[in-house]
């Protein structure tokens, strides 16, 4: 009887043992798990904020470069703008002739304008946009970004083409010499040949496309400043007023 109440002690030992590993096991396992979670979601903060710096300084950068790139607009328009007046004028009287042939090259000048939400484009592709839970800066960044992608569109679909057809007649109006002299600088210092400002005269299409660039030229200065720069201000009024550390982005 001894012996079978000794096994028997023994035998509850046993599954005591049992149970407390067993509760140990999945107290350790709980706590990995809690742990993993708490690293998951700390880096997740991290990505999030990384990915509010980038998008930050790179929207202060499109606010500089489109600042830019709309002063050079409203200058082509101006520029297109005079020669189109002469142009359509009765008489085509040109009372400065140097001025109006620097100004009819400098109407089919090709801006360099490229696309680079390389930030934002990154963010989409990867399927990141959770990492950002401000759902107002989310929604104020898709439709930023819209109207960026709209703005590259539109340029590329009519004005380019309209600068580059201009330029093609343009090219084969002037001498080669001509043509190397104005190249150095981009301006002209000597007149061209009287036969080159007879060709532009009596060209109907110079006229079409110079009324077209300054339409294109108007509405891309006018777009740039009253959507996307204005956006990027309030985005970036936005980001410094609600996330104060980047306002030490240098």
């Amino acid at each position: 009887m001894s012996v079978l109440f000794k096994h028997k002690i023994n035998w509850q030992y046993a599954v005591g043992e049992v149970i407390l590993i067993f509760v140990g096991i999945t107290m350790a396992i709980a706590f990995d798990n809690w742990n993993e979670d708490r690293k998951e979601k700390s880096e997740k903060v991290r990505l999030g904020a990384e990915y509010i710096r980038s998008l930050y300084t790179s929207i202060r950068q499109d606010a500089i470069t489109f600042n830019g790139w709309a002063d050079s607009f409203a200058l082509q328009e101006e520029w297109a703008r005079y020669v189109g007046y002469i142009l359509e004028s009765k008489n085509r009287k040109i009372d400065d002739s140097l001025k109006f042939i620097n100004h009819y090259r400098d109407a089919s000048l090709h801006f360099v304008v490229r696309q680079q939400p390389l930030v934002w484009n990154e963010l989409i592709r990867s399927g990141n946009q959770t990492l950002i839970e401000d759902r107002l800066l989310m929604s104020q960044l898709h439709a930023y970004y819209n109207d960026h992608n709209g703005f590259f569109e539109n340029f590329f679909a009519v004005p380019y083409e309209k600068r580059m057809a201009l330029r093609s007649i343009d090219q084969a109006l002037f001498r080669i010499d001509e043509n190397a002299d104005y190249t150095e600088d981009n301006h002209f210092e000597t007149l061209p040949s009287r036969a080159t400002y007879e060709a532009i005269l009596k060209d109907p299409e110079i006229l079409g496309l110079i009324r077209s660039i300054v339409v294109s030229s108007g509405f891309q200065s006018k777009f740039l400043r009253d959507t996307l720069i204005e956006d990027a201000e309030k985005i970036l009024a936005y980001m410094e007023a609600t996330y104060p550390e980047l306002q030490d982005l240098e």
